[in-house]
């Protein structure tokens, strides 16, 4: 997903490991480790960037904090964009300052199989006065913009991925083999470790 979005947008793509969720539980292993997965999985892959920077701002992590600090990094007339999933951005409007986000970038949406864009009424207002429907459309301003776009479809998230690994199920194929390398070492997500060539298993981005 990362490298479709590098491609289709023809900019840095950076992840941005949350380094204290507002809106979940207890993700199931630490900033940190979390970091250290996204190093692992980018790799050495040209455009992708492993942003560390809500780690090393510490404290409850905000959107709006984030976007404000990249916005004055790249300047005012440099295009931002903001990739969200449908279910996060249905839960836009419980965002620390969320009515100022579109003023710091656009916000693109991607469509995830099983869900639909709420129909609330501030979210309905709010595309109604930005939705566009080109990617060459967000070059036209620096930020407000919104663009729904479906990707590759492929029902992965990081939740279904620890729910495998609580389960005992191999998430094997769903994410690189480093990363789940390191999840068998740290034995994250679970309660005892993933055995090496084993069938039986025993046993996170920003957003708000």
């Amino acid at each position: 997903m990362a490298v479709e979005l590098r491609e289709k947008l023809q900019a840095d793509v950076h992840m941005v490991p949350s380094a204290c969720p507002v809106h979940r539980g207890a993700p199931g292993a630490s900033a940190q480790e979390r970091l250290a997965m996204l190093r692992l999985g980018i790799g050495n892959e040209p455009g992708l960037v492993a942003d560390d920077r809500e780690i090393r701002r510490g404290g409850a992590s905000y959107m709006y904090d984030t976007l404000a600090d990249l916005r004055q990094e790249v300047g005012e007339d440099e295009p931002l964009v903001l990739v969200v999933g449908s279910d996060a951005f249905n839960g836009l409007t419980s965002w620390y300052r969320w009515v100022e986000i579109p003023s710091l970038a656009h916000i693109m949406i991607l469509e995830r199989p099983g869900w639909v864009i709420s129909e609330q009424p501030e979210l309905r207002e709010l595309l109604t006065k930005r939705q566009i429907s080109t990617v060459s459309e967000l070059n036209r301003q620096p930020a407000g913009l919104i663009l729904p776009v479906a990707f590759s479809r492929l029902d992965i998230s990081s939740s279904y991925i620890r729910s495998c690994i609580k389960q005992g199920r191999s998430p094997r194929f769903l994410l690189p083999d480093p990363v789940l390398d390191f999840i068998r070492e740290h034995q994250l997500y679970a309660q005892c470790a993933v055995q090496q060539g084993s069938s039986s298993t025993i046993p996170s981005s920003g957003g708000a």
